[in-house]
């Protein structure tokens, strides 16, 4: 791993903003995007990343039980000082973590089979000359 993916994999731990991480790290803010899901793919940098993971949980001693106990204890409290607003983020969070939220579309063909899509990329160029 090169300086530049140590970088990454440092600020990537700040905040698990990928494309922000690159940018921070050195990478072009054009392409900081696109580079941020190449390096995410890297084998490397994905082992860096859970052993930083895993290092921070153990220094700060915090797991993701405790997290999600804490969110509960939110959610389902029944003291009245705990604003609805408050049980409605803890629920959200916990939902998300569960993946209760994944948007998913089935898209069906004709007679019900599966329809094959087929994704170009198109230049920028491409798009405004066909506004015009």
């Amino acid at each position: 791993m090169n300086d530049k993916q140590r970088a990454f994999v440092q600020e990537y731990l700040t905040d698990l903003n990928a494309t922000q991480a690159a940018i921070r790290a050195g990478y072009s803010a054009k392409t900081a995007g696109a580079m941020a899901h190449k390096l995410l793919k890297n084998a490397d940098i994905q082992e860096a990343i859970t052993l930083g993971q895993a290092e921070r949980a153990k220094r700060t001693e915090i797991t993701m039980d405790q997290v999600l106990e804490g969110f509960a204890s939110i959610a389902f409290s029944g003291d009245e000082d705990t604003r609805d607003a408050d049980r409605l983020k803890a629920l959200e969070l916990i939902g998300k973590h569960l993946g209760m939220f994944t948007d998913r579309h089935l898209v069906m063909g004709d007679g019900g089979a599966p329809l094959a899509v087929s994704l170009v990329p198109v230049s920028p160029r491409r798009i405004e000359e066909e506004d015009e």
